[in-house]
C-alpha cells in the first residue's frame, strides 16, 4: 500500500471541509538510466533526468516528492526533477520501495538488505539483512509492513523496527505484493502463474487463483479490487476474494510496471515502452504515451509540497486506520 489512499481520504475530506488544497499531479515513467515526469493525462513530458545506473523502482512521498531507486544507489528528487533532494548507498540494486503517510521510507535492495529510513533518507531508522531479491513492499494500515522476496518465494510481516514477526514461503518465484483494507496482503506468482491472498500475519494463505501467464505485478485498488498485471498481454481485475472478474484489458502487451492514480485509474507499462493509464473499472484509455524502451517502473502520482495536504493525512492516520472500511 502506498501513501495515496491516505490521501484520497484528506482530498475527499479537504472538499467536503472547503479546505483550500494546492495540488499538482504528475506521473513518473522509468526506463534505464532515465526518469521522465509526466502531465498526469500522458499528453507531454515535462522534465527528464538520466544518468541513475538502471532504474528498477520509483516511489512518492506526500511531501512533494519523488524517489528513484537504481544500483547501489537511493535517491531523493524534488517533483519537478529539478534537483536532488538527498542520497543513500546500497550494496545492491534498489528494487522495491514503500512510503509511510509520514513520508519515512522503506528500501529493498537486491543483495538483501531493507531498510526503513527517515523522510529525507539521510538516517536509517532500522535496517536488516538476508531477505533475498525483493519483489515489493506494501504498508499495513498499523503501520508495519509485508516484504516479498522474489528470489527466496517468501513472505515477510515486519514491524516498523523491521524485525520480522511472521512469514510464509513456497510460493515460488514472487512478482507483487500490496495489502488490502483488512490487513490482508495479495502477493503474485510469476513463477507458478497465480496469485494469493495471505492472512493478516502472514502465516498462510486464505484464497488463491492460478492461470494467469506470467505475473509481473499486484496492486488492490481502494475498494480492495485486485489488478494483476502479466506478460500475457493482457491486465486483470478481481474481487478480493477471487472469486469472479470485474474488469479485464487485453492487447496491453507485456506488463512491466503498474500504479493506481489518486482517483483510482491504473497506469500500467509494458516492454515495448507504451504507458497507458485506463480508468479504474478497466473500460476506458484515459491516456497513452510510447517511450518506444521498456517501461521499467511507475509512480503514480506526486502532489508537490501540499501543507495542508499532509497535515490531514496524518490526522487521518488514526481516524481511519490507513484504509477506507469495505463496502
Amino acid at each position: 500500500m502506498s501513501f495515496s489512499r491516505v490521501v484520497r481520504a484528506a482530498l475527499s475530506l479537504a472538499l467536503l471541509l472547503s479546505v483550500s488544497v494546492a495540488a499538482g499531479a504528475a506521473v513518473f515513467v522509468s526506463s534505464g538510466d532515465t526518469v521522465w515526469r509526466m502531465d498526469d493525462g500522458l499528453t507531454a513530458i515535462e522534465a527528464a533526468q538520466s544518468g541513475f545506473t538502471g532504474v528498477a523502482a520509483l516511489a512518492a512521498q506526500p511531501i512533494g516528492s519523488v524517489l528513484i531507486g537504481s544500483a547501489g544507489s537511493l535517491q531523493r528528487w524534488d517533483a519537478n526533477l529539478t534537483g536532488m533532494l538527498g542520497s543513500a548507498n546500497f550494496g545492491g540494486i534498489v528494487a522495491a520501495l514503500a512510503v509511510w503517510p509520514d513520508s519515512t521510507v522503506g528500501a529493498a535492495a537486491t543483495n538483501g538488505d531493507v531498510v526503513r529510513m527517515d523522510p529525507a533518507i539521510s538516517t536509517t531508522l532500522a535496517i536488516t539483512g538476508g531477505a533475498g531479491s525483493p519483489a515489493g513492499i506494501a504498508v499495513m494500515p498499523d503501520g508495519s509492513f509485508v516484504l516479498a522476496s522474489a528470489s527466496m518465494g517468501t513472505v515477510f510481516h515486519m514491524d516498523s523496527g523491521i524485525t520480522t514477526s511472521h512469514w510464509t514461503g513456497g510460493y515460488g518465484v514472487l512478482s507483487g505484493v500490496d495489502t488490502t483494507s483488512d490487513s490482508q496482503t495479495v502477493i503474485g506468482g510469476s513463477g507458478l502463474n497465480m496469485v494469493w491472498r495471505l492472512d493478516p500475519t502472514c502465516t498462510f494463505f486464505t484464497g488463491s487463483m492460478s492461470g494467469f501467464p506470467g505475473v509481473t505485478t499486484v496492486k488492490v485498488g481502494a475498494d480492495d479490487s485486485i489488478y494483476i498485471g502479466t506478460l500475457g498481454d493482457t491486465l486483470y481485475r478481481m474481487d478480493t476474494a477471487f472469486s469472479s472478474f470485474l474488469g479485464m484489458q487485453t492487447g496491453v502487451g507485456s506488463i512491466t510496471a503498474m500504479d493506481l492514480m489518486l482517483d483510482g485509474s491504473v497506469l500500467v507499462g509494458n516492454a515495448a515502452g507504451r504507458v497507458t493509464r485506463y480508468d479504474a473499472g478497466l473500460t476506458t484509455v484515459l491516456g497513452q504515451y510510447d517511450f518506444g524502451v521498456p517501461i521499467t517502473s511507475l509512480a503514480g502520482e506526486v502532489v508537490p509540497e501540499p501543507a495542508s495536504l499532509t497535515a490531514l493525512a496524518a490526522g487521518l492516520v488514526g481516524l481511519l486506520g490507513l484504509r477506507r472500511r469495505k463496502s
